[in-house]
């Protein structure tokens, strides 16, 4: 029997990281959740929204998929802006 997988919805979490994308004074260490993954992702959006990106971040296994989202979307500049155009792209 294969697993039925629902793909996340990022636009809260991209919504989120975007405003605060300049780097806070802290290290996130973040413990793997396997499955449960998703669950980073909300913490993560509460801590730079808090306190702005953190100037590093250690965790592996399924971290390591949020670390990489989390700074692809931290490098990009239309997540960075509020034009019309990063806005339409955070509604997805």
């Amino acid at each position: 029997m294969k697993k039925a997988f629902l793909l996340p919805d990022f636009s809260l979490f991209l919504a989120d990281v975007a405003p605060q994308a300049q780097a806070g004074n802290y290290c996130a260490a973040i413990h793997g959740n396997g499955e449960l993954m998703p669950a980073h992702w909300g913490a993560m959006s509460s801590l730079v929204e808090e306190n702005g990106m953190p100037e590093a971040m250690a965790g592996g296994s399924s971290v390591s998929i949020t670390i990489f989202l989390l700074e692809g979307v931290s490098l990009n500049p239309l997540f960075k802006t509020e034009s019309e155009k990063a806005l339409m792209i955070k509604s997805f």
